[in-house]
């Protein structure tokens, strides 16, 4: 009520001041657009108003539809630059617009430049504040293109605009065509800006360029310069070019530009006809890769130059790479463009610890090329010439300790060396050849010296190496023949060979493509132990391994008895062993004195990705001579002083007594798995005749232990006694021992046996006088104890049999694997139970 109370009052007033309203608009309108608004008229009864901005063809005329809160519909003809305070075209436009204000404005028009032939349509927000928010779109040129203005930053979008119509546009000859995208900023105050603009191609009466795709970082002009940052990729000739830098305008242009194929920085001045240039760090593969040339070489090469469009004056420094060696090029030429030839003077270093190598050359090119250089550095005397496309180079003589002193390998090499390699670019054939070279750098454990001869030939798609050469290993001669053929084009097809005496490595095929080995070889190799020394354990017995790899690395032998395979791919690694004769590994590692009989089944697996993995190994029959577990645990008292490690180092110590004792390790299984870095004991135990021995727990992977537990245990599972470890399992040491023997004779009551509490000290005492023995959880029987008291006399004899022992019924369980219990020998029948 109070606002319609409110416009009525306004027209009253208006009605009765005219010219004070008129002044109020024309004051008010001025403020907002920072013009001069004159109104020429204005209806009361219609609420039309006309007026016109700062100049008086630049006509409005406002209608107004309501006062509060203002709503409006304006006609404007004339310069849209009367509202450049919000924007910054100029042109002679006709619109009409819908305005709503109410302490914020908001416009919604339609646009047509007159002159141009272009419409539009804008919307504007204009808050309390002044900030202003415009919205433009047009689809006259094809595609579409939105503008959008907040404060003093206009944001442009544009999608598939035909190019030939911009060019009309822009009263240029529409001589390419094409659709144009472009994203970009403007700071209508500084004009700074931004854009990227792409084309999926454009075409030309000469070229199509495809993948266009222009980024201008940074566009300042400011004082009558120019300044652009930009980044350019297209596809020409069907090759990639891309490059970045920058240019500037006052007066004359200068441009700069690093191209992203050649990894260099690029220079370009011109005035007049006459010019420099700069080229900064070009990569040389790139370039020659780009013209499709194929070279060993790599590096950097930067031009400076300057000339009039008929003679150039070069002066050329390089640092090119061959095979790891830098090599610094210098040279100073005169190019004639219209004869097309080049003169050239070049020196060559090589820069070498406190040595140089250094390299004169003259070059020229007319029509062809060639090139006579000479080097006398080491001693030796080295003659490149080339002609056309031939060349012949050769080094004789060079004294090798010098050039290994230059290359910082102090007394490393010692001898004498010729080299020689003849042919084009795309033929080279090279020899090597040595009567003595020696080494003080260890291969494995070969130190003496090395003779060799080396032919071969290159082409840029096959490389051939033939190879005598002699390793001497002490007073030991080891003659190695190498054949190898490389193909240097995918697939990368080779082969190649390893001979020595009658031993083999072969590798019959070799390829690689799409990121995908394929391959497949040999290896037959008579005894082991001639490759001590370049092994880290000493192997022993012949040994042929096969191997491919397509999806996987598939290794297998059959030279161990039965099979044993290896599996290998980007995920998981497998090992597979089945019916592994025991004394075949035994020989393999020189334990035969230990180990014998038996046979071994396993399958392991381990997942790169997760880091887990799962082990079942199986061992039957084996027979470990040095001790005889059964009889060191035949007695209670050796029983509960048993301490594993002691067994273990005991096992060692007679390994050349192994006549005196032995066991019959009926089978054994290990079984394990890792999981978040923890080694779990799925299933580990082993029997004997008469003992079955459980491991149980888990250790870190790294060997600390968490948990480890030893026991024997009976017939049911229970057990009948058990001793911890700690530490890691590289050095373990014992922690506590506990039974369930001693536990049960504390339960005796001393009513039943008087020297009950003595057979309790003597347990006590036992478990006591073992370093670091505890006492587990007791278990106790329902049924009656009836012991006698020679029970101290006889306890050396309970463990005789356990095969026999029979803990109560109720006992805990604390294994229930595959190993199963001995079986019980006739004359072993009888059963001793607590």
């Amino acid at each position: 009520m109070f606002k319609v109370i409110f416009s009525a009052l306004i027209i009253t007033i208006a009605i009765f001041i005219k010219e004070i309203t008129i002044f109020s608009i024309e004051q008010y309108t001025s403020s907002l657009l920072k013009k001069d608004v004159k109104v020429t008229s204005f209806e009361l009864t219609s609420l039309i108003i006309q007026a016109y901005i700062e100049k008086e063809n630049n006509n409005v005329k406002v209608q107004i539809i309501n006062l509060f809160p203002l709503k409006a519909l304006v006609d404007y003809t004339g310069d849209i630059n009367a509202f450049k305070v919000y924007q910054p075209l100029q042109a002679k436009i006709k619109t009409q617009a819908n305005i709503t204000y109410d302490d914020e404005l908001y416009l919604d028009a339609n646009v047509s430049l007159i002159k141009q032939q272009l419409s539009f349509t804008t919307k504007l927000y204009l808050d309390a504040n002044n900030s202003i928010d415009l919205k433009i779109y047009t689809s006259h040129f094809g595609g579409h293109l939105n503008l959008h203005l907040i404060n003093e930053r206009l944001e442009y979008m544009a999608k598939d605009l035909h190019l030939s119509k911009l060019l009309r546009f822009a009263k240029q000859k529409p001589l390419a065509k094409g659709y144009i995208n472009l994203n970009g900023t403007l700071d209508t105050k500084t004009l700074d800006a931004s854009f990227i603009l792409d084309s999926p191609k454009i075409f030309t009466p000469t070229q199509n360029i495809k993948n266009i795709k222009l980024f201008v970082s940074k566009l300042t002009y400011k004082d009558e310069n120019l300044d652009i940052n930009y980044t350019f990729n297209s596809e020409i000739l069907n090759k990639n070019i891309s490059f970045y830098g920058d240019a500037n305008y006052h007066k004359y242009l200068i441009f700069n530009a690093t191209n992203k194929n050649f990894s260099g920085t690029n220079t370009f001045n011109l005035k007049n006809e006459k010019f420099t240039f700069s080229l900064k760090h070009l990569d040389i593969k790139e370039l020659l890769k780009f013209s499709s040339k194929k070279t060993l070489a790599s590096g950097k090469l930067s031009i400076e130059g300057n000339g009039d469009f008929n003679k150039i004056d070069l002066d050329i420094k390089s640092d090119v790479h061959i095979d790891e060696q830098i090599i610094n090029i210098k040279s100073s030429a005169t190019y004639k463009i219209k004869t097309n030839s080049l003169n050239s003077k070049i020196n060559i270093t090589i820069p070498l610890n406190n040595e140089i190598l250094e390299v004169d050359a003259n070059l020229k090119f007319d029509k062809h090329l060639s090139i006579d250089a000479n080097s006398s550095s080491f001693d030796s005397l080295s003659i490149l010439k080339i002609d056309k496309e031939n060349f012949d180079f050769s080094i004789q003589d060079i004294d090798l300790m010098k050039l290994s002193n230059a290359l910082e390998y102090k007394n490393t090499i010692f001898g004498h060396l010729d080299f020689k390699a003849k042919g084009t670019l795309k033929n080279i054939d090279f020899k090597i050849k040595s009567h003595y070279i020696k080494n003080n750098m260890l291969l494995g454990k070969i130190n003496d010296s090395i003779s060799l001869n080396i032919s071969g030939n290159y082409t840029p798609k096959l490389l051939t190496l033939k190879d005598n050469f002699t390793l001497h290993y002490k007073k030991e001669k080891i003659p190695i023949q190498m054949m190898a053929s490389i193909h240097l084009d995918a697939p990368y097809n080779s082969k190649g060979s390893f001979l020595y005496a009658n031993d083999k490595f072969v590798i019959n095929s070799f390829s690689y493509e799409n990121k995908h080995i394929k391959g497949d070889f040999f290896i037959d190799i008579q005894d082991l132990y001639k490759y001590r020394s370049l092994t880290s354990i000493k192997l022993y017995n012949a040994m042929k391994i096969k191997g491919s790899y397509t999806d996987m690395l598939r290794i297998s032998t059959n030279s161990l008895g039965g099979v044993a395979k290896f599996t290998l791919n980007d995920k998981l690694v497998n090992i597979e062993l089945k019916n592994i004769s025991v004394d075949k590994v035994a020989l393999l590692l020189d334990k035969n004195k230990l180990i014998e009989h038996g046979h071994i089944d396993a399958t392991t697996s381990y997942n790169l990705l997760t880091k887990t993995a799962k082990s079942d190994i199986s061992v039957n029959n084996i027979l470990i001579k040095g001790i005889d577990i059964d009889k060191t645990l035949s007695t209670l008292n050796d029983a509960l002083g048993l301490n594993v490690i002691s067994i273990s180092k005991s096992l060692i110590s007679n390994i050349r007594n192994t006549h005196k004792s032995k066991t019959d390790i009926k089978q054994l299984q290990f079984n394990i798995s890792l999981k978040d870095e923890i080694v779990n004991l799925d299933d580990v135990a082993l029997k004997t005749n008469k003992f079955r021995i459980v491991a149980l727990g888990e250790l870190k992977d790294n060997g600390d232990i968490n948990k480890l537990n030893i026991s024997i245990v009976d017939k049911n599972g229970c057990a009948i006694i058990t001793q911890g470890l700690n530490g890691n399992i590289k050095n373990p040491k014992t922690a506590k021992t506990t039974t369930t023997i001693v536990n049960i004779a504390q339960s005796i009551p001393s009513s039943i046996l008087g020297t009950g509490r003595k057979i309790l000290d003597f347990g006590t005492n036992t478990i006591d006088g073992v370093a670091s023995f505890g006492v587990q959880k007791v278990l106790r029987t329902e049924k009656e104890i009836s012991l006698t008291s020679d029970v101290i006399s006889k306890s050396s004899s309970l463990m005789s049999f356990t095969s026999n022992v029979i803990l109560p019924k109720d006992c805990k369980v604390i294994y229930d694997g595959v190993i199963k219990h001995p079986k019980i020998k006739e004359g072993e029948s009888y059963e001793k139970k607590f």
